[in-house]
């Protein structure tokens, strides 16, 4: 059975091949603004599939967050001023008190993580955790290159009319890679059900492998959503096709997702 996945134990933005760009024009300084309303445009969850609680401030910006892997916080530095340089974002994850992961995520101009440059914190020795991320001119994620230690991976996601119709990881050391494609109908769901709640769970549903980084986009900070909610997706690998069941609530907000039978729910 297929299951979700959630949080799991990016060098400088490149030009890319003909339909992927990494950086655009605005991502070329560091931005200074956060959006609070550009993502999850019909109220902000109060919780997602394997993040328990979000806390917001006055200001709308998420800065912490209870996960399945610990608790993560957010400390914005250079929001809204460029007084001693461009905007970043420390993110931290703690398990039971003890710091496991840190991260410095560099802002774009569109206000969106570009880089982030990691530490995993292991028992004994650290670990270099470097991430880049680019984004169509929807302001949607469509370009992932993760590095460390013994990974070196890039992941191309393809839009069409606002949804992601194709996600390849490719191993760059060697060791395999994936092709997804994603439908929004069926001959159960034949017209396709609005992304009214700006819900993407990239690591469970669209298949983009983001480790720690998976909790960025609950904090408004990896991308705008796709228009609909994907009711299958076909691995070309294996052929064969998992289906997605999503319960719409009288707001148009999804309270729970299945994958094949396998339930995760949302809070609002």
């Amino acid at each position: 059975m297929k299951e979700l996945k959630f949080l799991a134990t990016g060098l400088a933005c490149m030009a890319l091949l003909a339909g992927f760009s990494s950086c655009s024009d605005d991502d070329d300084s560091a931005g200074d603004t956060i959006d609070t309303g550009a993502v999850f445009t019909n109220g902000w969850p109060k919780s997602a599939p394997g993040i328990r609680a979000i806390t917001r401030n006055a200001e709308g910006l998420v800065t912490a967050m209870e996960t399945d892997e610990g608790d993560v916080t957010f400390e914005y530095h250079n929001i809204k001023t460029r007084a001693d340089g461009g905007a970043y974002v420390l993110m931290t994850l703690e398990y039971m008190g003890e710091k496991e992961y840190e991260a410095k995520l560099t802002l774009g101009g569109n206000g969106f993580v570009t880089r982030a440059e990691g530490t995993e914190y292991l028992e004994d020795y650290t670990d270099p955790d470097n991430w880049s991320f680019g984004y169509n001119f929807d302001g949607q994620l469509n370009y992932v290159h993760h590095t460390s230690t013994d990974e070196d991976e890039e992941t191309r996601i393809t839009h069409s009319n606002g949804d992601i119709t194709q996600v390849t990881e490719t191993d760059n050391e060697g060791d395999g890679g994936y092709t997804f494609s994603f439908s929004y109908t069926s001959d159960e769901v034949t017209t396709p059900i609005e992304n009214r709640g700006g819900i993407m769970i990239y690591d469970g549903i669209f298949e983009v492998d983001l480790d720690q980084m998976n909790v960025l986009y609950f904090a408004g900070l990896l991308g705008k959503a796709t228009k609909h909610l994907p009711v299958s997706e076909y691995d070309q690998d294996a052929d064969e096709t998992y289906r997605f069941e999503w319960n719409i609530n009288n707001a148009g907000l999804p309270e729970w997702v299945s994958v094949d039978g396998y339930r995760e729910y949302f809070e609002w």
